[in-house]
Formats: C-alpha cells, sequence, structure tokens
C-alpha cells in the first residue's frame, strides 16, 4: 500500500507536536516537521512530499513567501498546501484559498479529525482543479472548433508576419495547406493585390490599431484570382504590448451574408488560443491527418517536428483504455454522444501518463464528420491525489461514510464495515437511514433536504452531536458524527466521519453520578461547617463575655482596696496594686485579639471602597504617635483602597514599628502603590531590627521578642495581620536584619477585583 508523506511547517512547537500525534497515529502517514519555511526549502531539497501543512503567518519567512519559493522548484512545484492559521475570520479563509493553495484549516486543531479534515480539503481542491480545466478545455475546443468550422480564411500572425494559424478555409481560398505555411512569413506565401497599401495596413496592426474592411484580390495557389476581403486586429498580452495580429479573409463572392457576425468573433477567437496552456490536437477526418500541438507532444516528451498519426495515436494508448477511448470517440462523431474521456498514454520514457481529452467535431452540410478539434491536459496528480484520498479514507481509523443529496451511501471505508457490521455491497446505493433507528429516520430525511437545499456557510447538520446508530443485528450505540460537505460533478455531497463514543459516553454519565454526589457532599459538608463556625462564634463571645466579667471585677476590686488601704500603702505595695491591673488589661487585650482572630474570614458585611488618603488619616487618628517619632507617608493621595482589613493591618504594623522601638526617636515610612490587579503596600522603620531566625516566630501566636513587662501587648499582633492577609489573597514578605530596622510588605487585591469576586 502506498504511504502519504506529509511536510508540517510551523513555527509553534505545540502545534507542531499536536499535529505529529494526531497524523503518526494513522500507519499510512509519515510526517517531517520544520519550524521555519527556510528549514522547509532546505528539507525539499532533498526530499519530495506529497502534501504539505504550512502556517500562514510565521516570523521571516511566511506561508506566502514560502509557498512562493516552493512553487520555482520542480520538485515541488506541484505538491499540494494547506494552510493553517488562527489569524483569520471567517470571510477571510474563503479567500485564502485561491493564494495557490488546495485548502485552509483554521485553529484551533482537533486531533481526532485532522485526519477527516485534510482528506476534505484534498477531495474539495480535486473536483474544483478537475472542474477548472475541464471548463478551460472546453473552451479551448470550442473556439478550434468555431475557428475550423468558420466559412471564412482565419490567420494569426505574429509582428514580424509569421503564420501562427491557418484555418480551413483559408486553405480553401489560398489552397495552400496549413502544415505547409504555419511558421513561414505570409508575405511569401500570400501575393499582394497592392503591396504598398496592405503594409501600410500591417503597420497599423503593430501599432496596436485596428483596420476595417478592406476589399482587395488573392491569388491563389493555381493562379486563379479571387476577391477577398479581410480585417485585422492586433494580439494584446496580458500587459497590454501588441505581439501579433488576426486577419479574417472572406470570399466575397461566396460567404458575404456572414461577413459581420465574423467581425464580431474574430478577436475573442484569437486571444483564446493564445491563452492556452492546455495540449491541443486537430483530427482531418475526411483526409485522415492528425495534428498535435508543441504542448501536447511536450506532455509525452516528442520533438516538435514529430508528425503523429491516427494510428500513432491508437498504439500509445494504455490497452486497457484503448477500446472505450476510441468507441467514444467514435460515438462523438456519428452524434451519439458528448467526447470527454479519461485515458493513459505512453511517454517517451515508457511511463503512462493520466490525460483527460475532451473535443467537439464539426459535421458538413451533407451532415458527415469533418474534422474534430480536441484539448488534452495532464491529470496524472490528479489521479494520484485520487488514489492518495482513497487510501486515507479507506485507512483512516474512523467509520467514513460518503452520501449525495439524496442520502444514499456513495462511499464506505473498511472501519465502517467493522463498525456496523454489514459488507459494503450491502451499504453502497443504500440510504443512509439504514444506520439510524427507526424513530431517527423521519426526520433526518428531513434535515438531509435542509442541509443540501441551503448555503456553505449554514451548514452544520449534526457537527460534533451525539447520536444514536444501529449495527446490522438492530444493536443501537452512541455514535458522534461529523459532517464536512464536499463539491463533486455530480454535486454537493458529504463525507461523514463516525466514531464509536459509547465507553466515552459512559465515562460521562459515570462522572456526571460523581459530580452530583460531590457536589452534595460539598453542600452537606458546608452546612456542618457553617453549624461549627456558628457554635464557634457563639462559644468564642460567651467565652470572652464570662471572662471579661471577674476580670472587671478583679480591676474593681483593685482601685476600691487600693482607694482603702491609702494611707497604709508602701511604695511597693502601689506598684503591686498597678502591676495587677496592668495584667488584667492585658488578658482584656488577649481575648479581644483571640476573639477577632477567630471572626477573620468568615465575618459578612460589604467592601466599603474610600481614598487612600482618608484612611490613612483615619489610621493617624487612632495611633499615639510619640513626641520625636516622625511617620512619613506615600503614595496613598494616589489610590483608592478597601478600608478592612487593610486598616487593621495598617494599625498593627505602625502600631508595633513604634511600640518594640528601641530609641526615644524614629522614622516610620507607610508606603502604598497601585499595581494593576493587586495593591503594594509597606511599612518600614529604623529600629533595631529582627535577626533572621525570628522571622518565622513573630508571625506566630503568643511570640514577642522582649519580655512583656517591658512592651505591653498579647504576641498577636503580627498573627493577627498573617492572618487577614492570607484571608484576602495577598502574600506577606519581613525584610529585617539586627541593628539594620525593619520594613514588612505586603499584597492586597485591587478594590475592583474584590468587587467582581463579590457579585
Amino acid at each position: 500500500m502506498s504511504v502519504v508523506h506529509l511536510l508540517h511547517v510551523d513555527d509553534d512547537p505545540d502545534i507542531r507536536e499536536i499535529v505529529g500525534i494526531a497524523i503518526s497515529s494513522d500507519p499510512m502517514f509519515t510526517i517531517r516537521s520544520c519550524a521555519s519555511g527556510e528549514e522547509a526549502l532546505a528539507v525539499t531539497a532533498k526530499w519530495s512530499p506529497d502534501l504539505i501543512l504550512l502556517d500562514f503567518n510565521m516570523p521571516g519567512m511566511d506561508g506566502p513567501a514560502t509557498v512562493t519559493r516552493l512553487r520555482e522548484r520542480p520538485q515541488t512545484s506541484g505538491v499540494p498546501v494547506i494552510y493553517i492559521t488562527a489569524s483569520a475570520e471567517a470571510g477571510q479563509l474563503a479567500q485564502l484559498r485561491f493564494r495557490d493553495v488546495v485548502g485552509v484549516i483554521a485553529k484551533p486543531l482537533d486531533p481526532a479529525r485532522l485526519c477527516a479534515h485534510i482528506v476534505a480539503v484534498m477531495c474539495r481542491s480535486h473536483r474544483k482543479l478537475d472542474s477548472d480545466n475541464r471548463e478551460k478545455a472546453s473552451k479551448a475546443a470550442l473556439a478550434l472548433s468555431i475557428i475550423e468550422s468558420s466559412a471564412d480564411g482565419i490567420i494569426v500572425k505574429d509582428l514580424d508576419g509569421t503564420i501562427l494559424l491557418w484555418n480551413a478555409a483559408a486553405e480553401r481560398l489560398s489552397q495552400f495547406k496549413a502544415p505547409g505555411v504555419i511558421g513561414r512569413n505570409i508575405r511569401s506565401i500570400v501575393p499582394m493585390d497592392q503591396p504598398a497599401r496592405e503594409e501600410s495596413l500591417f503597420d497599423q496592426v503593430r501599432m496596436g490599431e485596428a483596420v476595417a474592411r478592406f476589399e482587395t484580390k488573392r491569388c491563389q495557389k493555381d493562379s486563379n484570382i479571387t476577391d477577398v476581403s479581410f480585417k485585422a486586429s492586433s494580439l494584446h498580452d496580458r500587459a497590454g504590448n501588441v505581439i501579433g495580429g488576426a486577419i479574417t479573409v472572406h470570399d466575397l463572392t461566396e460567404q458575404r451574408k456572414i461577413e459581420n457576425a465574423l467581425s464580431e468573433t474574430e478577436q475573442r477567437l484569437a486571444l483564446a488560443i493564445q491563452g492556452m496552456s492546455v495540449g491541443v490536437w486537430d483530427w482531418n477526418i475526411r483526409e485522415n491527418t492528425l495534428y498535435w500541438s508543441d504542448r501536447f507532444k511536450e506532455m509525452l516528451g516528442l520533438l516538435a517536428d514529430f508528425a503523429p498519426s491516427y494510428l500513432e495515436f491508437e498504439t500509445r494508448l494504455h490497452p486497457e483504455d484503448r477500446t472505450p477511448t476510441v468507441n467514444m470517440l467514435l460515438d462523438h462523431v456519428n452524434r451519439k454522444s458528448p467526447y470527454d474521456v479519461e485515458c493513459r498514454l505512453r511517454h517517451e520514457s515508457g511511463d503512462y501518463i493520466w490525460f483527460r481529452s475532451t473535443g467537439q467535431a464539426a459535421w458538413g452540410a451533407d451532415g458527415k464528420p469533418i474534422r474534430m478539434v480536441g484539448s488534452v491536459d495532464d491529470i496524472t496528480q490528479r489521479k494520484r491525489a485520487e488514489e492518495r484520498f482513497r487510501l486515507v479514507v479507506e485507512l483512516a481509523p474512523a467509520a467514513m461514510i460518503m452520501i449525495n443529496r439524496f442520502g444514499e451511501m456513495v462511499l464506505v471505508n473498511r472501519p465502517t464495515e467493522q463498525l456496523f457490521g454489514y459488507a459494503r455491497s450491502d451499504l453502497l446505493g443504500h440510504p443512509i437511514d439504514m444506520l439510524l433507528p427507526q424513530s431517527y429516520r423521519r426526520d433526518h430525511q428531513n434535515h438531509i433536504h435542509r442541509y443540501f437545499a441551503s448555503g456553505p456557510s449554514e451548514r452544520a447538520m449534526g457537527n460534533g452531536r451525539i447520536l444514536a446508530a444501529v449495527r446490522k443485528g438492530g444493536s443501537e450505540f452512541s455514535a458522534e458524527i461529523s459532517l464536512t460537505p464536499i463539491d463533486t460533478d455530480d454535486g454537493i455531497m458529504v463525507l461523514a466521519a463516525v466514531v464509536d463514543v459509547t465507553l466515552r459516553k459512559q465515562a460521562e454519565d459515570a462522572s456526571r453520578l460523581f459530580q452530583e454526589r460531590l457536589e452534595q457532599q460539598v453542600a452537606q459538608r458546608t452546612a456542618q461547617l457553617e453549624a461549627a463556625n456558628k457554635d464557634l462564634d457563639d462559644f468564642a463571645y460567651a467565652t470572652s463575655h464570662d471572662l471579661k466579667a471577674p476580670l472587671r471585677v478583679i480591676d474593681n476590686a483593685s482601685k476600691w482596696l487600693e482607694e482603702d488601704l491609702e494611707p497604709h500603702l508602701t511604695t511597693e505595695t502601689r506598684e503591686n496594686m498597678h502591676l495587677l491591673r496592668s495584667r488584667v488589661a492585658r488578658l482584656e487585650r488577649l481575648l479581644d485579639d483571640l476573639l477577632r482572630f477567630s471572626r477573620i474570614g468568615r465575618e459578612s458585611g460589604g467592601t466599603e471602597i474610600i481614598s487612600g488618603q482618608e484612611l490613612i488619616d483615619n489610621v493617624l487618628a487612632l495611633l499615639t504617635v510619640p513626641d520625636g517619632f516622625d511617620v512619613k507617608i506615600t503614595g496613598f493621595d494616589r489610590i483608592r483602597v478597601s478600608r478592612m482589613p487593610l486598616q487593621q493591618i495598617l494599625l498593627n504594623l505602625t502600631g508595633n514599628a513604634i511600640k518594640h522601638h528601641d530609641k526615644s526617636t524614629g522614622q516610620i515610612e507607610v508606603t502604598a502603590e497601585d499595581l494593576g490587579s493587586l495593591q503594594a503596600f509597606a511599612v518600614s522603620d529604623d529600629g533595631c531590627g529582627i535577626a533572621a531566625q525570628y522571622h518565622d516566630r513573630i508571625f506566630k501566636m503568643f511570640q514577642t521578642l522582649k519580655p512583656r513587662d517591658q512592651v505591653e501587648g498579647s504576641g498577636m499582633g503580627l498573627a493577627i495581620v498573617r492572618k487577614y492577609i492570607d484571608q484576602s489573597g495577598g502574600s506577606l514578605s519581613l525584610e529585617s536584619s539586627e541593628g539594620a530596622g525593619s520594613c514588612f510588605r505586603f499584597t492586597l487585591p485591587s478594590p475592583s477585583i474584590i468587587q467582581e469576586q463579590s457579585r
């Protein structure tokens, strides 16, 4: 079996990996990958792929530039190219298909459908190429047939007067045969009645001017004189340059009635001849002579002076094609059928080349064929591509079914037989409905009718849908269907890829059931957690309230006792009473901090957005800044912030910077910066600093680096700060070393992010 060799060119390594895995999974494909157009040119210098998948947008040499370079090389000039792009809209994709490529595949790619997509693109390309060539060849054959069947002589010459075309009427008028005059100068063939006058008319043609009807006399080969009229017009190339002239010679004695009709068509016929790129043949049926154009000879590896014969044509036909091709030719000249055939002709090298040949005969007044003109086009590449297409479809891992507009299956592959349990002969020609459950069939016929009746942009029947399908024994299974419309000579058809997704659907059903159960469990756990949190809140509040009551009694009793014993108190006893009350105050603060700590992350309430300046003013008003300390504020006047928990965090950090300072004077700096989705803050001081071994310890509950007799506090301030920041989704870090001051940096989500999350 043939292997299809692909070259994939894309600068994105992820796309190269996806395409490589998808293509390599098929044993009938081989793939090589390149990261740039330059690398692709280097690879194809010694190796010619069967198909090129090319990224349209690449740095350096992009897709169109790479295609241009590839077309310049003989080994890659005919290799089909498919663009892969993510930058084009749906309307632009259609325009890209005309840029010397066979199709376009849009990103993102679906690996499971990539092979089928490539097959569909190639199929559309082959059909379009065949249709274009057929139309071109038909027009050329028609033009030549009209020229040769014309009652007027038609002559085409270049600027030097060399004869390029000499039709049958010109032969009758002059009695000079075309093979003897083509390639010779017109002055040596046609005697001129008025040389000076006619030479000036030829000069007009060279200058691009048309020559109106001019009557003169012509001497035939046998010396007879005949009255004729001729008209001439210049022929131009695509750039508008004059490249020759077309002359229509009319026998005034016999053909005057059709003079006007010929003048309207002569220029179009001449231009059609000039623009032909296919091979042309001319069969003079009455004389049984055969003419092949130089292009036709070149296709067969023949020299330009090779003179073919009808027998030569038959002997060059492939033995398998000889009888049907000759029979079709004879049927056409006998007016039984059109002539349009695909056949193989032997090249001079001995190899056979596939040609598509079309032709049109001309009949005389007696109804008998006079001559037949046709064209040939080399379709070897198309035939090879069709064979590759057949192999790709046949060896695709998924079931592939092509249906016509009537819903009948016209192509199936081996996986289709294996999936549905039918032999190929049991499927071809039968309606696709036989593979669907009975309940689907009526609606499915309506879907098919609407699909083929709609425009290309509206066709979306079934793509990606999960449907039920039926095997030969009647068992149903879940199938995913992907449809691709394909333009063929018989009209639009649909290539359907069918994948059995029974196991996947079962897994999805199991996953959905698991998800539902998981959501139920989460809801139950959430309700239990909410109840536990409420119990914790109630306990914390009750505990705080119950513990604070005896503390207030102790505080009040100590004051009363001090008042009653005032005359008898010593300095030591007064200090002890003061120490007692300070311990009570410390315990109350500890209870407040514990209660606040337990509620972080579970407190409800709206988000209040205020200006940064307003918030920092509130913080400074709540702080007691001793004389000798300077608090510098930067950046808060340019941002808006969420009041809580930022206010509490800044109070704790700024208060700590003052409280734990080792001098009576100091500098404290509080900064803010808007980073878009985050806001960054910093509180720094020039105090004693914190040794590196204590950086983790200070954020734990009840941890202080100084005795509480030296610095009052509960030991929970930084623990509360860290929990506020963690719960808000921010980050916290410390930059400090012993004797060098400290800087606490933290981030919080911006107010816009917080508001979005709260919706």
